[in-house]
């Protein structure tokens, strides 16, 4: 489920000029079971994923929410 959920954050994610935030889209497992459930997560990694995410008052875009929207389904 994590890779597919990275692989819809990819195509939702703005590429920008070097396609840093696109690259940066990880999957971790983490092994073994948490409340009977298996554990994994998805990551952005690049060092301006959380404006990316959440917007900043100097980005010239607003809130992109792509991890949200990649886990929701949408992509």
């Amino acid at each position: 489920m994590t890779r597919e959920i990275a692989r819809r954050a990819r195509r939702l994610a703005p590429i920008g000029d070097t396609g840093e935030y696109v690259d940066g889209i990880t999957t971790h497992y983490h092994g073994g079971w948490t409340d009977g459930r298996l554990v994994g997560e998805v990551e952005a990694t690049a060092p301006h994923s959380a404006a990316v995410e959440f917007g900043n008052a100097g980005n010239k875009h607003s809130a992109q929410h792509v991890l949200r929207r990649a886990a929701s389904g949408e992509g």
